[in-house]
């Protein structure tokens, strides 16, 4: 599966986020709480962002972020989908939500495999695909964006 968006409108609204520093920063924040609230290792999190390397990776994750490209920002905003929409399947149970991407699944779309692995293995392509899977699940909503995470007086 490709890993890239470029020449998407998910894409060019990613470029125009990459360039506010503020909405870079709210990104990496977010995915770092996520991260800790998934119990991922460092290196899942890592590839979960395209796999930067280890001294910008533990630079993002002391908030020192100086550049977070499109494609990290569109990943970002995937797994915060995902998050809600795994909040909303299992409401009233955070710990399930929070354990559900590493769990084995039998869905067709993640073929035995947790969703984690799925992901890891097929990029931002498996994001889009388990978002959109989930989204139906739960029946549709509104989507989850990097943007959401943006206080709406500093966007």
């Amino acid at each position: 599966m490709s890993s890239t968006l470029e020449g998407t409108p998910n894409h060019a609204r990613a470029e125009a986020l990459a360039a506010d520093p503020r909405a870079v920063e709210a990104a990496t924040r977010a995915f770092f709480a996520l991260a800790e609230r998934w119990k991922l290792s460092g290196d899942e999190a890592r590839r979960l962002l395209a796999a930067p390397s280890e001294r910008t990776y533990h630079g993002w994750k002391s908030g020192k972020v100086g550049r977070l490209g499109p494609d990290g920002l569109v990943r970002i905003s995937y797994l915060l989908g995902i998050a809600a929409f795994l909040d909303r399947l299992f409401a009233g149970a955070p710990e399930r939500a929070a354990a559900w991407m590493k769990c084995p699944n039998q869905s067709a779309l993640t073929g035995g495999r947790s969703a984690l692995a799925f992901v890891l293995d097929g990029g931002v392509v498996a994001l889009d695909a388990l978002h959109g899977s989930l989204q139906a699940e739960v029946g549709g909503g509104s989507p989850v964006t990097t943007l959401a995470a943006v206080p709406a007086d500093q966007r």
